[in-house]
């Protein structure tokens, strides 16, 4: 979606923005949420990093799960939101405090941008697919 695209009206938001995930030339998708006007916000390199093209979320059999660490996830299925472009460790939406971020098994824990700073957190929530939605696909 260029920059300044309209946000699909079954677009899938979080703490009232619309979450999505962009390309970085030579290092992966990313996930991050929409600024109307702007573009794609996301974490990269300890640094905010505003994408222009995206694509934006639209799934609805999605819910948030609250974690610390990727192992409480037992039982239940991420939904990928990218992966990093030399080792292709997969990426996932993860939120805290109202900020989308990205979590994986190679990360420290969430890393999102808070007041134009990146931050790193141990305590998240990460956005899996519902319980329901999975009996629907394997049924």
């Amino acid at each position: 979606m260029p920059n300044g695209g309209k946000i699909p009206d079954h677009a899938y938001y979080a703490n009232g923005k619309a979450i999505g995930r962009g390309g970085l030339e030579n290092k992966g998708i990313h996930p991050g949420y929409v600024e109307e006007n702007q573009g794609l916000i996301i974490e990269y390199g300890d640094a905010k990093v505003l994408l222009s093209e995206y694509e934006v979320l639209v799934i609805v059999a999605l819910e948030w799960v609250h974690v610390s660490q990727l192992s409480e996830l037992l039982g239940t299925t991420p939904f990928i939101a990218g992966a990093e472009q030399r080792s292709m460790d997969l990426l996932y939406f993860a939120r805290i405090n109202n900020k989308i971020g990205k979590v994986g098994k190679h990360l420290s824990g969430i890393h999102f941008v808070d007041n134009d700073k990146s931050k790193i957190s141990q305590d998240y929530e990460m956005l899996v697919y519902k319980k329901e939605s999975i009996r629907e696909l394997i049924e």
